[in-house]
């Protein structure tokens, strides 16, 4: 019964049944423990997690990895590294879900230390060779910015699908390495997995940072047509974010009003602040009239067209 409420919706019927818990004397049960410490993690409740934690008789790595990703989904990474250390000083045995659950901290927090030293104790402990843990390491390392070692995670993985060799790719996209990008597509689909938009996402993010137009025109060319694979508002928005950044902030415009999906605010303020970059108070003030309508508290943009104006 714990276990479907996993939302804050449902807190008010977990909370009742603590209540019946508490007075029935089985708050210590580690089964009904770990539940109740999940149940309020699940729900984002910490506090009230951490309190049944503390008195659990027993702190199983059950109990000790719901923490940590209770930790991790709140955004408290670090916190959850050193929970981490902590488990493994009193000596709890870790398995390869705890592990899992560093290797996001790490990555979330581009500690790319702490997630070398967890991944020699997952080759210790012999969880490398897990499909799950080897996508985790490629993608940890990839998000901490070393495509070297991520490549030689990837290398040693047993078995290879969409989510390793998407991590791959977002390495050498982060590297600015594109030719080695073209070279992992070109090799994904010869594996039997096709890129997914997620994939191509990454790439077009990569090149719009870049500056390279032409390359993201020709990534959502074979995105489309050898893929077919639909743009979403995420990949328009790469594209809107490459002609603002190089200052064709009138063909920005123009497709921000003709995409077949309505625009979201992400487009129009990527425009906005290339106004600024540009000095176009023209094109800025219809950047700020279309992110209000979408987002009426876009205090931001306030802020960027009344720079516009100062300098102008």
């Amino acid at each position: 019964m714990l276990k479907t409420c996993n939302d804050v919706n449902q807190i008010i019927w977990g909370r009742n049944m603590h209540t019946d818990i508490a007075k029935g004397g089985f708050e210590g049960d580690s089964a009904i423990g770990n539940a109740l410490v999940s149940m309020y993690a699940k729900c984002g409740m910490l506090v009230e997690a951490l309190e049944v934690f503390d008195k659990l008789a027993e702190q199983t790595t059950v109990s000790w990895t719901t923490v940590i990703a209770g930790y991790i989904k709140l955004g408290f990474n670090e916190k959850a590294l050193r929970c981490l250390e902590q488990m493994q000083l009193q000596g709890i045995l870790i398995d390869d879900v705890t592990f899992l659950c560093g290797l996001r901290a790490c990555a979330n927090t581009n500690a790319f230390y702490d997630g070398l030293a967890i991944h020699a104790q997952i080759v210790e402990e012999g969880f490398d060779g897990h499909t799950p843990v080897c996508d985790t390491l490629v993608d940890m390392y990839a998000r901490c910015g070393s495509s070297m070692e991520a490549h030689r995670a990837f290398e040693k993985a047993h078995i290879r699908n969409e989510v390793s060799w998407t991590a791959l790719i977002s390495a050498f996209v982060q590297d600015g390495n594109f030719e080695l990008v073209r070279k992992c597509l070109k090799h994904m689909v010869q594996d039997g997995f096709m890129p997914d938009g997620q994939t191509f996402t990454s790439i077009l993010a990569a090149y719009s940072n870049s500056g390279q137009m032409d390359a993201n025109y020709q990534c959502l060319e074979s995105m489309n047509d050898v893929h077919e694979i639909s743009p979403t508002i995420e990949h328009m928005n790469c594209i809107i974010d490459t002609l603002a950044r190089v200052g064709h902030l009138h063909e920005a415009e123009e497709l921000l009003q003709t995409m077949p999906m309505p625009p979201d605010s992400t487009g129009w303020v990527s425009l906005l602040t290339a106004c600024q970059t540009y000095g176009n108070m023209g094109v800025g003030w219809q950047c700020l009239n279309e992110v209000v309508k979408i987002d009426l508290c876009g205090t931001g943009s306030y802020m960027t067209i009344a720079n516009i104006c100062a300098v102008s």
